[in-house]
């Protein structure tokens, strides 16, 4: 059930910019890195797929999270808008953990830069981490979920 909701909505636009960033990014880089680009794709979109389920997840719990779903969005991509550089401290702890913008962006962006199977693992630790919190933080909703089919009407 939970990846029948991961996927069942899709942007047909979505699919034409995953084509022209292949487009861009071949007569930019060359064919040589195309699997590094694609590694980064399908790990990117699984790590942020699972952060804004976890998001969502928490309607739940709380009712209605739509609001503090999209803060989550809006946070992440204006994090992965700026160099890594500007963060320090317990902000920088904010983008590598609760909106994992660095390793969307800044992690892949080094390992493109300068290859290493050390990094690469990390970043498939990192997605495994991130989906399996996310499975299991799902499943816990849905335990709490009452169905509003469920509600009888007393005379």
């Amino acid at each position: 059930m939970y990846i029948n909701l991961m996927c069942s909505r899709t942007s047909i636009s979505a699919w034409g910019d995953l084509i022209y960033g292949y487009i861009l990014f071949i007569a930019a880089f060359g064919w040589n890195k195309v699997l590094i680009f694609t590694f980064f794709t399908v790990f990117g979109g699984l790590l942020m797929g699972s952060v804004f389920a976890s998001a969502h997840t928490i309607t739940f719990f709380t009712g209605s999270a739509n609001a503090f779903a999209r803060i989550v969005l809006n946070f992440t991509t204006t994090f992965a808008t700026y160099p890594e550089g500007i963060y320090k401290g317990a902000l920088r702890w904010i983008v590598y953990s609760i909106i994992p913008a660095g390793f969307i962006v800044f992690l892949p962006r080094r390992i493109f830069s300068a290859f290493t199977f050390k990094n690469a693992a990390l970043l498939v630790a990192i997605d495994i981490i991130y989906i399996l919190f996310g499975y299991w933080f799902f499943q816990a909703g849905l335990k709490r979920y009452e169905s509003g089919n469920l509600i009888v009407t007393k005379l």
